[in-house]
């Protein structure tokens, strides 16, 4: 169980960075295009079959 609170402490710690925030924005901007790559080819998809 110690090791677990140091996990999630040392993941704290490092949220706490710039570089996460890059990262997480990085993320956050992966999510996305991935989200509008999957409604274009549903879309498409659609309009052929």
């Amino acid at each position: 169980m110690n090791k677990l609170l140091l996990y999630f402490r040392a993941l704290n710690q490092y949220l706490r960075t710039a570089k996460a925030q890059h990262d997480l924005l990085d993320y956050v901007k992966a999510i996305v295009l991935m989200m509008v790559v999957m409604a274009l080819i549903r879309g498409l998809l659609g309009l052929l079959f």
